[in-house]
C-alpha cells in the first residue's frame, strides 16, 4: 500500500511553484488508498526539518509531496547492503502497483520541463536526478525491472520508449547548458548502462535513437579532454560511456564494425582515441608494456579510473575486431608492439580481477571468456605494417 500511495503522489502534477499549498500535492493522489495518509506523513516530515535539509531550498510545498516520494523511494532502494533495498526492489516490478510506470513518466515530464525551461528549477533538476537514481537502483538489484522498463510505451514521450525520451534529452542542443548537467548525465548514463546490460531491446532502442552518435562524441570529448593529468570524474563519465557501447556492441556485432568504419560520423578519430587511451596508463604515463594488477585496480582517485579505463577500451576494442580481419589489422597497427598481445593481455587480466573479487556473474564471466578465446585464435592475417 505503501508503494501505491508513491505512485499515487508522483502523479501529482508539476504545477508552477508557489500557487498556493498543497494545490499541486492534492490532485491525482485522492484516488490511491492510503495516498492521503501517506501524504499528511511526508508532510509532516518536511515541516520537522528532518528531510528539508536534503531537498532543494527552493522547492515550494506544491513541489514538496512529489520530492518527497522520490526521496524516499530512493531511500528505499539505494542501500545494496541490505536485503530489504532488493525486496523493495522486486516489489516496485509490480504493474499493479504501477510504480515503475508512473516513475518512468514523471521522469520523462520533467525532462521535457527542463528541456523547454532550460536551466530549469532546481526542483525541477533535483526530481529529475532522484529519478534517474530510483530507476538506476530498482535496475541494479533486480534485474527483471529492465526488461519492464524497456518494454513501457510512454505518455508523456508520445508513445516512444524511455531509452528513447532520455536519449533525446541527452542529445538535445540546450541540454548541455542546462544546470546539473553533469550529474544528470552520471545518473542517466548509469541507468542506461543497467538496462543495456539486462536488455537487448533496450539497446535496439538506444541505437534507433541516435544513441552510437552521441556516445562516439562523448568519448572523443572526453578523452581529449582528459589532459595530462586527467580528473577522476571525467575518466567515470568516460567509463560509463565505453561501458554502455560494450553492452552495445556485444549485443549486436554489426554495431562494431559501424563503430570501426567511422559511420559515426567520427572518422578516424574515434579509433585513434580508443587505440591512444589503450596505451595510457594513470597520470598520462604510457603503458605500452605495464601489467594491469590487482593493485593498481584497486587504487583511489584518478589512477584507478584510468586504470579501469584501459580495461573498458580493451574490451570495447576486442569486440569491436574480433570478427573482422581488415578492422584487426588497423588496430594492431595503432596499438604498442603492432599486434594485439597488450589487449589481449589486459582483457585477461582485468577479467582475473574480477572473477578474484567476485565482482562479474557467470554470464559476463562466459562472455569475456570467450572474447579472449576469438581473438587469441585470430591473429591479424597479416603483417600490422602491410
Amino acid at each position: 500500500e505503501g508503494l501505491a500511495a508513491l505512485s499515487g503522489l508522483l502523479k501529482a502534477p508539476p504545477a508552477c511553484e508557489g500557487e498556493g499549498e498543497g494545490a499541486g500535492a492534492a490532485q491525482g493522489a485522492g484516488s490511491w488508498r492510503g495516498a492521503d495518509d501517506v501524504e499528511k506523513r511526508l508532510q509532516k516530515l518536511l515541516t520537522s526539518g528532518v528531510a528539508r535539509a536534503q531537498l532543494p531550498q527552493s522547492t515550494s510545498l506544491q513541489w514538496s509531496t512529489r520530492c518527497l516520494a522520490l526521496l524516499a523511494l530512493e531511500r528505499a532502494t539505494g542501500s545494496t547492503a541490505t536485503s530489504a533495498a532488493a525486496q523493495t526492489a522486486a516489489e516496485v516490478k509490480s504493474k499493479a502497483q504501477g510504480v515503475l510506470p508512473t516513475l518512468a513518466e514523471a521522469l520523462v515530464e520533467t525532462l521535457g520541463l527542463l528541456s523547454e525551461a532550460g536551466q530549469g528549477s532546481e526542483a525541477l533538476q533535483w526530481s529529475c536526478l532522484q529519478a534517474f537514481k530510483v530507476l538506476e537502483n530498482v535496475t541494479f538489484l533486480h534485474s527483471e525491472n529492465a526488461g519492464t522498463l524497456a518494454s513501457l510505451s510512454l505518455e508523456a514521450a508520445g508513445g516512444a520508449s524511455l531509452v528513447g525520451a532520455v536519449m533525446s534529452h541527452l542529445r538535445a542542443r540546450d541540454s548541455p547548458a542546462s544546470g546539473g548537467r553533469e550529474d544528470r548525465l552520471k545518473a542517466a548514463l548509469l541507468f542506461l548502462l543497467n538496462l543495456t546490460h539486462e536488455s537487448a531491446r533496450a539497446c535496439e532502442d538506444l541505437v534507433a535513437h541516435g544513441g552510437l552518435p552521441f556516445l562516439v562524441q562523448q568519448t572523443v570529448g572526453l578523452a581529449e579532454g582528459l589532459g595530462a593529468g586527467g580528473s577522476a570524474c571525467c575518466y567515470e563519465l568516460l567509463n560509463l560511456v565505453l561501458g554502455l557501447l560494450i553492452n552495445v556492441v556485444e549485443k549486436d556485432p554489426e554495431c562494431g564494425g559501424k563503430l570501426g568504419e567511422g559511420e559515426m560520423g567520427s572518422g578516424e578519430r574515434f579509433l585513434q582515441v580508443l587505440c591512444r587511451l589503450m596505451a595510457s596508463s594513470g597520470s598520462g604515463k604510457e603503458a605500452a608494456r605495464e601489467e594491469l594488477t590487482a593493485d593498481m585496480l584497486g587504487e583511489a582517485g584518478a589512477d584507478s579510473e584510468a586504470h579501469i579505463n584501459r580495461a573498458y577500451t580493451s574490451i570495447l576494442l576486442g569486440f569491436m575486431v574480433a570478427g573482422d580481419a581488415a578492422l584487426r589489422r588497423k588496430v594492431s597497427s595503432q596499438l604498442p608492439g603492432g599486434d594485439l598481445t597488450h589487449l589481449t593481455d589486459t582483457v585477461e587480466k582485468f577479467l582475473s580481477f574480477l572473477e578474484s573479487t567476485q565482482a562479474i556473474t557467470d554470464k559476463q564471466s562466459k562472455a569475456l571468456g570467450g572474447l579472449l578465446t576469438r581473438l587469441q585464435s585470430n591473429p591479424p592475417s597479416q603483417p600490422a605494417s602491410a
